[in-house]
C-alpha cells in the first residue's frame, strides 16, 4: 500500500513538472512569432502627449501576447537573438527585451541610440561592446 500512495505521488509530482514546464517552452508557432517580429519588424518609436520627449518602443501585440504566457521562454529566445544575430537585429532583440521586462521606454532607448557600426567596437563609457551592454542589462532586468 505504501509502495501504492509512493508511486502516486511521483507520478502527480511529474505531471505537475512537465505541466509547468510546457507553460514555460515556446511551441514551434510561438518561437516563429518572437523571430519574426525581430527578423521582418522594423524599430518604431512613439511619444505621449502626456509625456513630451519621452519615446516608447513599439512592441507587436503578437509578441506581448507570447510574451504573457511563456515570459521566461520569450526573454530566453530574445537573448539568444541578441548574441548571435546581426547588430540591427539584435538591437531590436534587446529594445523589445526592455519594453517587455521593464516598459515601452527602455525599450527605445536601445532602438534610438543604435549605430549598426559601433555595434560591437569597444564603447568608452561602458568599457563592453553595446551589444554585450545590452545583454547585461537584459539579465540585470530579468533578475528583478
Amino acid at each position: 500500500m505504501l509502495v501504492c500512495i509512493y508511486l502516486l505521488a511521483l507520478l502527480t509530482m511529474s505531471a505537475v513538472a512537465e505541466k509547468d514546464e510546457a507553460k514555460t517552452a515556446l511551441d514551434i508557432d510561438s518561437e516563429r512569432v518572437v523571430r519574426d517580429a525581430v527578423y521582418y519588424e522594423e524599430a518604431a518609436t512613439f511619444s505621449k502627449r502626456e509625456l513630451p520627449g519621452a519615446s516608447m518602443l513599439v512592441v507587436p501585440e503578437r509578441l506581448q501576447k507570447v510574451y504573457k504566457e511563456h515570459p521566461e521562454a520569450v526573454v530566453d529566445l530574445l537573448l539568444k537573438i541578441m548574441e548571435g544575430a546581426n547588430p540591427r537585429e539584435s538591437v531590436l532583440a534587446a529594445g523589445y527585451a526592455m519594453s517587455l521586462l521593464k516598459g515601452p521606454a527602455r525599450g527605445a532607448v536601445c532602438v534610438e541610440n543604435f549605430e549598426a557600426k559601433k555595434y560591437d567596437s569597444l564603447d568608452k563609457d561602458w568599457r563592453v561592446t553595446p551589444r554585450k551592454h545590452w545583454i547585461g542589462r537584459v539579465l540585470e532586468l530579468r533578475k528583478k
